[in-house]
């Protein structure tokens, strides 16, 4: 009976911790949307939760397929089934059996052994496995010792590099197995460290000199205009999970930046006098609104046609439009009188 080899996701095979605005080298970026990542977002409606960023080594897929000859693949991650449809088709794998976690499994890291350990070793029942997982210590090496019957062998990998494509060793007894150590973190290098010059930065400053030259293109400069372009679009999907990026704005969101941009380009270009006059309709439309809004007894409706009313004026306004603007005012103007003069 061949050994089983336990494969998690996150840390293995998709270097979750590396620096988001860095990509690992032969890593491609794919976007996923797997229920339980939906899940985590309980206060988010579904389409609007912003898909999960997974990296995956192309060169992942062939060097399994060829342990599968030696080895029982099965995935021991949080991904659960969900490996099959989002990871499995990517690495080219077949479907493989999955480890059930015991529902209400505290998954808070504790001094002892990690949580997947007991349930792992559970499901070996006493067969010869492989365990590559970014959580194991000390501690699952002792527990493994104690309670597997079997020869076993647990690696430690790095969630910041991940693995690559190389052939494992065969297990050997748990007991003399230990986790290789993990290298220590270099200190942070950040935008407020004096006289040092981060990878963002020179970035940044390559992708503005990028930018500008893209701008002088004549026409006949289209192939360079599109390497340009496609350069930009890479490095803005190595700066997607950056977390001081910009995230995308919601429909509501977008609109009023749109019409932000719009009206700062129209008052450059408004005469004095156009600019006094609309700051005075402006001030017309909120004098109108606010006396209604202090009327007492005022039925709802007619509040409700009076924010109507302000609002498509001061859009009007945003928008350049005078004859709409000062139509709007008419009308919340003749309100006014009616209910609250």
């Amino acid at each position: 009976m061949r050994p089983l080899l336990y494969l998690d996701v996150d840390g293995p095979l998709n270097p979750y911790a590396a620096k988001p605005h860095r990509r690992p080298d032969g890593y491609t970026t794919h976007r996923m949307k797997p229920e339980s990542w939906v899940a985590r977002h309980r206060y988010t409606p579904a389409h609007r939760v912003k898909p999960l960023r997974v990296w995956l080594h192309p060169g992942h897929g062939p060097r399994l397929r060829e342990l599968a000859e030696r080895y029982e693949l099965v995935w021991a991650t949080t991904w659960g089934a969900e490996a099959n449809t989002f990871i499995a088709p990517v690495l080219g794998l077949p479907d493989l059996p999955v480890v059930e976690w015991p529902c209400g499994t505290s998954r808070e890291r504790t001094d002892g052994p990690f949580w997947k350990t007991g349930p792992l070793v559970e499901h070996a029942r006493g067969r010869p496995f492989a365990w590559v997982d970014d959580e194991l210590g000390p501690a699952d090496e002792d527990f493994v010792a104690a309670r597997h019957g079997g020869p076993a062998l647990l690696l430690r990998i790095d969630a910041r590099r991940s693995t690559r494509p190389r052939r494992p060793p065969a297990p050997r007894p748990a007991a003399a197995v230990r986790p290789p150590a993990s290298p220590a973190p270099s200190a942070p290098r950040t935008l407020l460290t004096p006289g040092v010059r981060t990878k963002d930065e020179k970035r940044a400053r390559a992708a503005r000199r990028l930018g500008a030259r893209l701008a002088g293109f004549a026409p006949a400069d289209r192939t360079a205009a599109e390497e340009a372009v496609a350069t930009l679009e890479r490095w803005a999907d190595d700066l997607a999970d950056h977390p001081y990026r910009p995230v995308e704005p919601r429909p509501d969101e977008a609109d009023r930046q749109t019409r932000d941009h719009y009206k700062d380009l129209q008052h450059e270009r408004l005469t004095v006098a156009a600019r006094d006059w609309r700051k005075g309709a402006r001030l017309s439309l909120d004098v109108y609104l606010s006396q209604l809004s202090r009327a007492r007894g005022l039925d709802p409706r007619v509040l409700e046609d009076a924010y109507y009313l302000y609002g498509r004026g001061t859009m009007a306004l945003d928008l350049g439009d005078r004859t709409t603007a000062v139509r709007e005012a008419g009308r919340l103007r003749k309100l006014r009188d009616a209910y609250a003069w």
